[in-house]
């Protein structure tokens, strides 16, 4: 499902001495990544990608959990940045018995000075707290993370919405139906929502 979404890059601006549209030599092509710059981009989803209700939203999540960003790691795959996120798991509401810390994949990051950031959503920081709805990630090439197992947030930037003291704040391009009804929620009061539809 992660390879259905097409990435689309709207600006790049890279190290300075880069030209854009400057012709490049052979043998001369460019470090990748630059030293510095940045770069925005935005992805398209496929249609009814996202889910729109919790309902949907907890159906295709086999991992719900209360969680906290312990670190971030960027590393180069495929000629772009993704960032490894990893996040303990302070209470497990869906998976696997025992289950302790995951590794969530969101693409963008900031490496050294260049830094690559999506558009539709924020990357996850450390010491930040999140009500993560994921997918296992099945991808097989990918590099061991503390041990952790790697999951998917569902709908790419739906499924972690950010716990605030102001409540729970989804990111801005979620679907309107999640944000209409649950934005600024309190904490509890998510919970209760959250376990009432699991309990269904």
């Amino acid at each position: 499902m992660f390879n259905r979404i097409i990435v689309t890059i709207l600006l790049v601006l890279v190290a300075t001495g880069f030209v854009y549209g400057q012709r490049v030599r052979a043998g001369d092509t460019p470090a990748w990544p630059p030293a510095n710059g940045i770069s925005r981009f935005t992805l398209h989803q496929p249609e009814n990608y996202a889910p729109r209700s919790l309902e949907a939203l907890s159906a295709q999540s086999p991992l719900i959990a209360l969680a906290t960003v312990q670190q971030t790691i960027v590393r180069v795959l495929d000629h772009r940045l993704e960032t490894d996120v990893v996040v303990r798991l302070d209470r497990v509401l869906r998976g696997p018995a025992g289950l302790k810390t995951v590794v969530v994949s969101q693409r963008g990051g900031v490496l050294g000075g260049y830094q690559e950031l999506p558009l539709q959503f924020d990357l996850m920081k450390p010491g930040e707290q999140y009500f993560l709805f994921a997918t296992e990630d099945k991808r097989t090439n990918m590099p061991m993370v503390s041990g952790s197992p790697r999951y998917w947030i569902t709908g790419e930037w739906t499924g972690n919405p950010h716990i605030e003291t102001q409540g729970i704040r989804f990111q801005s391009t979620a679907p309107g139906e999640l944000r209409g009804r649950y934005e600024g929620m309190d904490l509890n009061h998510f919970l209760a929502e959250v376990t009432a539809v699991l309990n269904k």
